[in-house]
């Protein structure tokens, strides 16, 4: 029995497709990103590094963790893949680096100091992009807080925030607490800082709130109340130190009435 035309047509079809490689038969639903960093100031025997992937899901990047099933490779040089990136999310970097003695920068992609400041990527599917970032070793900032009678404040906290127009418009950055004897520093990118204290459970939380009662006011450097009253602090040389940070924080009145919300 003869064939009809579109039984023929199915079976050319068929054949085919089956003798298509597979890279044409199917479709690339990930997304890949590869480049190379530079580390600025970085010891003889190397430094040790880390590099990851953030999505942006419409509220703000997660905490740090790449997303499941990317896969990560990297060396000693500096170079870097990223692969099963899922595409049309906005997505950054971010590299750690351990140059020693206590220089841990992170940066994030576009040279910024903290994560909302940091530029971000939408990639398609099946796009491969590359990118170039440079860690340098940084610099330092250090100083004490204290009380008002010159005692030490043990585990004070220090915030630092990008220096920009305004508090709301400021990003945080890190933050470190004070020693025993009431001192602290903090390994950072070369830029433009705010630093605030508090004796609050958290820097990136606290300064923003009115402190309770029988507390301690929280304040910015050079013992201003606020963000915008502060000088902001320059580190501009790599491998240097800006210190004499310092705060005294001051008690909080028996009560709140007529204390100013910072």
């Amino acid at each position: 029995m003869k064939r009809s035309r579109s039984h023929l047509l199915i079976a050319f079809l068929v054949t085919a497709l089956v003798s298509l490689p597979v890279s044409a038969q199917a479709t690339e639903t990930t997304a890949s990103i590869s480049g190379t960093v530079t580390f600025v100031g970085a010891p003889a025997n190397g430094v040790s590094w880390e590099i990851r992937a953030l999505e942006y899901w419409g509220e703000g990047f997660d905490s740090g963790v790449t997303p499941p099933g990317v896969v990560v490779t990297k060396d000693n040089a500096g170079n870097f893949s990223i692969s099963n990136l899922r595409p049309g999310y906005d997505v950054t970097l971010r590299v750690s680096a351990n140059f020693g003695n206590g220089w841990a920068p992170t940066v994030y992609l576009g040279g910024a100091a903290s994560l909302g400041a940091a530029d971000v990527m939408r990639l398609t599917a099946g796009e491969h992009r590359s990118v170039a970032m440079t860690v340098d070793r940084g610099a330092r900032m250090s100083g004490t807080m204290t009380l008002g009678d010159g005692s030490p404040v043990s585990n004070g906290k220090i915030g630092v925030w990008t220096a920009g127009t305004g508090y709301v418009n400021s990003s945080f950055v890190m933050s470190t607490s004070t020693n025993a004897q009431g001192e602290w520093s903090l390994g950072l990118p070369l830029g433009s800082y705010k630093v605030g204290f508090t004796n609050g459970a958290s820097a990136a939380n606290n300064l923003g709130l009115r402190p309770a009662v029988g507390g301690l006011h929280n304040q910015w450097s050079s013992d201003r109340p606020s963000y915008e009253t502060s000088p902001s602090v320059r580190l501009n040389t790599v491998g240097g130190t800006v210190s004499g940070i310092d705060a005294t924080l001051k008690a909080v009145p028996s009560t709140t009435e007529g204390v100013e919300q910072i």
